[in-house]
């Protein structure tokens, strides 16, 4: 979407502001919907949330290859987010289910590949379309695909699952989604009237949630059970530090390839392909280390590798080699790889199988908050360093030390995420 987006804006002559939410319309109604759909799942059944979820993606996504208007194309893509939400927290929460923990971290990693491969091709694969046949097709060819994982899913996905019954927190969600909603509006349209009414609302709406959940019968959220988890919860606290370092990272590193190093695109897009693409070939490894070694030294290791990757990042200058932002990218690539599915199924381990939505919704969700805290790292310091001024007219010299330090930065929260990380405990065998 990144490489297909821009050419979308083109054709429905929309202005930046538009532009950028094709892209934070998918990320709001992901970070809405990834808890209360896992939580739903424990309720009514994971495989049932897992097939509406493809479902609801690819009846908006064939919808979408047909947006007359750029209001329309947003509101499917909100859409399409419902389904990816879907998909992701059921199937996480299923993989957990079905594979049994001597063997679930090997699973979640063939998981994770899965999706570090996605991330690698898509950019050629949507390239590549929209210059043949036009943007348009991009979501057929998409539609195409999620088709035929909905047959598969119907046709051969049914287990005996181990559900939770109660009654849904509908008023919990509801605050919930008014506590992201806020905060994503405040983080993504900082600084305007409309994102600082929305982070005065965050606080006190989240403060509402909580209060809630603890009067609540049947919570969305079980405070006093996640509480009493530190497994849990320091998992969950190390992926929420993690995403918040190493989500912005890419971008930065574009900046720095193109602005300052002047390379072109092509070969920009070349260069950033080393993260995604160690991340494809040593998660499942990783998964499956975690199923041997404690989950909590697989994740240090790779914070302590994310954290050496951006000490080297902060010392970019006007002559940097390119060959040494490839060595930091991979050791980005490294720690992440071994940073995602072993915590994963320290999460997923945590837990009773009827809270597998639930520790699901809770993995999405830390992810979202996390890219969100991200890239408002990037925007605060880029308005501290830089200002209002365009990218092109800013000092190579003074869009660097922006560039430095916001890599300090991200490396000290990873260095941070390592104390969370060794201190959670271990998981049972």
């Amino acid at each position: 979407m990144n490489v297909v987006i821009p050419v979308i804006g083109i054709e429905f002559r929309v202005n930046p502001i538009i532009l950028s939410w094709f892209s934070i319309s998918t990320l709001l109604s992901s970070a809405l919907m990834f808890l209360p759909l896992g939580v739903y799942g424990d309720r009514v059944g994971r495989i049932k949330i897992f097939k509406y979820g493809l479902t609801v993606f690819s009846i908006s996504t064939i919808l979408t290859s047909l947006a007359p208007n750029e209001i329309i194309f947003l509101i499917l893509r909100f859409l399409q987010g419902v389904g990816v939400a879907a998909i992701s927290v059921a199937g996480v929460a299923l993989i957990s289910e079905i594979f049994p923990p001597d063997i679930r971290g090997l699973a979640l990693g063939i998981n994770a590949t899965s999706t570090y491969i996605g991330l690698t091709l898509g950019p050629f694969a949507g390239g590549a379309i929209t210059s043949l046949l036009g943007w348009r097709y991009v979501f057929l060819v998409i539609f195409i695909l999620s088709l035929t994982a909905l047959y598969i899913a119907y046709r051969y996905l049914d287990i005996e699952e181990d559900v939770s019954p109660g009654e849904f927190d509908y008023i919990g969600s509801i605050i919930l989604s008014l506590a992201f909603t806020t905060l994503i509006l405040g983080l993504s349209l900082y600084p305007s009237e409309v994102s600082t009414i929305s982070l005065v609302i965050f606080p006190f709406a989240t403060l509402l949630f909580i209060i809630w959940e603890y009067r609540t019968n049947s919570p969305l959220l079980d405070f006093r059970y996640i509480l009493g988890n530190r497994l849990l919860i320091l998992s969950i606290l190390t992926a929420l530090m993690t995403y918040t370092a190493t989500f912005g990272s890419s971008f930065l590193v574009s900046i720095y390839l193109q602005y300052i190093l002047s390379i072109e695109a092509f070969l920009t897009g070349l260069i950033l392909l080393t993260r995604p693409a160690l991340m494809a070939l040593l998660s499942t490894l990783a998964g499956k280390l975690s199923d041997i070694i404690q989950p909590k030294y697989i994740v240090s290791i790779g914070l302590s590798l994310d954290c050496i990757g951006f000490i080297l990042l902060s010392m970019l200058s006007l002559g940097t080699s390119i060959l040494y932002v490839i060595v930091a990218l991979s050791l980005l690539g490294i720690g992440s790889a071994l940073f995602t599915s072993p915590n994963t199924n320290a999460i997923m381990s945590s837990v009773d199988k009827r809270f597998y939505g639930m520790a699901s919704g809770l993995v999405g969700t830390a992810r979202v908050y996390g890219q969100s805290f991200s890239m408002s790292i990037v925007s605060l310091l880029f308005s501290v360093y830089i200002g209002n001024v365009s990218v092109q007219k800013i000092p190579p010299i003074q869009l660097l030390t922006a560039l430095d330090k916001i890599f300090i930065v991200f490396g000290v929260v990873t260095f941070l995420a390592i104390i969370p990380s060794m201190l959670r405990g271990d998981v049972k065998r």
